[in-house]
């Protein structure tokens, strides 16, 4: 008599490519996209002295500042009358307005950004110059965000971003010409008066136009199988996230959360999206995180992250759970029982001919005992 003992065939029908989503679900959310559209820069077409220095802000030609180049705003005498800089109050300030912006009806903002072309008359002393918006006609004002680079020649600095919304949530509402404002200071410190010259002063709102997009999260894992039982198994892991559009989107985070007992060990690959820059990875909990400007999804396209991990559980079957914030009003996409793994005994085909009968004997080693599954007698 002769015996054999084989692997089942099966097994090596076992899905072997990372990317093939073999397990997962889709978690789909439609909702306005984030960075679809913006104004171009525009500018404005009138402006007034604020209060604060000396009361005048630019005195001389303020509206020059409405375009790029034909001459500049100028601040000639900062803070308290008489040239030198008051120390309570060193900074003299003007508004710019009528900005003629066009967001649709409904859409989301995203980020703001103000230009300044502008330089000082020479050195000597603290100077920068600082912007701040009013979404009300200058009721109220965002914290200021400031260029401290002192130029004595002609600079261009652009202040916030298209995902910087300077502090806040704005409505589409808010950019009109009765409602939204910039306010430019002119700063010292009392040491030297400093000539504040600005040659334009132009702004660009990015918003979404309130089209909606979808947003799917999916996860699969190799092996998907494990026959090891307490033994040290690699599993590569990828997360998939696909734009079917129509407009762009924005990643903000990635969090996966392991099945206990499983340690995450490096992050290998990105595809469609740039390499994380920051990785954390605390208890079964890792974070990719991105940093502005936040990497971009085009319409119908899809990225995907790989990762590997390690684990000698038992008997069991163990799944992820990701999660995706992307910008704008997105949020987090979350979805659960991702990628499971299933780890059991392993399983053999025992073949034998008796009396010249095929006999095949389905067996699982558990616990280094065999466990008959199955058996069949063929002729």
């Amino acid at each position: 008599m002769t015996r054999e003992r084989r692997r089942r065939l099966d097994r090596a029908a076992l899905p072997l490519v990372a990317g093939i989503m073999a397990v997962g679900a889709w978690a789909l959310l439609v909702t306005p996209d984030v960075l679809a559209d913006d104004t171009g820069w525009l500018s404005p077409s009138a402006n007034a002295a604020d209060s604060g220095g000396d009361g005048n802000g630019f005195e001389v030609n303020p509206q020059n500042a409405y375009a790029n180049g034909g001459g500049a705003a100028a601040s000639v005498n900062n803070g308290a009358p008489g040239g030198w800089l008051s120390p309570d109050d060193p900074t003299d300030l003007h508004r710019y307005y009528n900005y003629g912006f066009s967001v649709p009806a409904g859409a989301t903002i995203e980020g703001i950004e103000v230009r300044l072309d502008w330089r000082l008359d020479g050195s000597g002393g603290t100077n920068e110059i600082r912007v701040d918006l009013s979404w009300d006609g200058g009721t109220s004002w965002t914290s200021y965000q400031s260029d401290a680079s002192e130029p004595t020649s002609w600079t261009t600095v652009v202040l916030g971003g298209t995902a910087d919304l300077w502090g806040r949530s704005w409505t589409y509402d808010e950019f009109n010409n009765a409602n939204f404002r910039v306010r430019v200071h002119c700063y010292s410190d009392p040491v030297d008066q400093r000539a504040f010259y600005l040659d334009w002063v132009p702004v660009r709102v990015t918003y979404s136009a309130g089209v909606p997009g979808q947003v799917a999260v999916e996860k699969g894992v190799t092996p998907q199988l494990s026959e090891s039982p307490g033994q040290v198994v690699t599993y590569t892991y990828v997360i998939t996230i696909s734009n079917a559009g129509p407009s762009n989107v924005s990643v903000q985070q990635i969090v996966d959360t392991l099945p206990a007992g499983f340690t995450y060990v490096t992050t290998t690959a990105t595809s469609g999206i740039r390499f994380p820059d920051s990785i954390v990875s605390a208890g079964s909990s890792v974070t990719w995180s991105y940093n502005t400007p936040y990497p971009r999804i085009s319409a119908g396209a899809f990225a995907t992250l790989t990762f590997v991990a390690t684990s000698s559980n038992s008997v069991g079957s163990y799944c992820n759970t990701v999660a995706v914030t992307c910008g704008g009003s997105i949020g987090t996409v979350t979805q659960s029982n991702l990628a499971c793994v299933t780890i059991r005994w392993p399983t053999f085909d025992i073949e034998a001919e008796v009396l010249g009968l095929r006999i095949i004997v389905r067996v699982r080693i558990e616990n280094g005992q065999p466990v008959i599954l199955s058996w069949e007698i063929i002729p």
